[in-house]
């Protein structure tokens, strides 16, 4: 076998073997996109739950609105991630609404009331000392 014909065997090879791998890359890529679809259906995770679902409760109260939110896994797993609560009131025709967001709640702990200048709160009708009692009495956590 002369160099020629022995380079040209080893080209054959190489090229046969670029081919393997490529056919390969793309029957593994092919896999690794259905396993990627499969994780869907894999026990609690069902592709028409909602993830990070919400619930939110409005009501009034004297000219505002105290809105409490809450946030779960999914649809379909209710465990409460976390929970917020503000008040709004409307602004005047020219002033958009103003929003106080005043509690959090993170998984299964209690309240975090935050903390806001007197002036804040009073445009609120609050003031620090009646802030604790309105939460206690207005958000509705879960």
């Amino acid at each position: 076998m002369t160099f020629l014909q022995r380079f040209i065997r080893s080209l054959r090879i190489l090229i046969a073997s670029a081919f393997a791998s490529v056919a390969l890359f793309l029957i593994l890529t092919d896999i690794l996109d259905e396993l990627w679809r499969f994780e869907d259906f894999l026990p609690g995770n069902d592709p028409g739950d909602i993830k990070k679902y919400v619930l939110f409760s409005k009501h009034k109260h004297q000219g505002f609105e105290v809105v409490t939110g809450v946030q779960f896994a999914s649809s379909r797993n209710r465990t409460i991630e976390k929970q917020w609560c503000y008040v709004s009131k409307k602004g005047s025709v020219t002033a958009s609404n103003q929003t106080l967001h005043i509690a959090d709640v993170n998984g299964a702990d209690l309240p975090k009331i935050n903390t806001f200048s007197n002036e804040v709160l009073a445009s609120f009708d609050l003031t620090p000392q009646t802030l604790n009692p309105f939460v206690k009495s207005h958000c509705r956590f879960q």
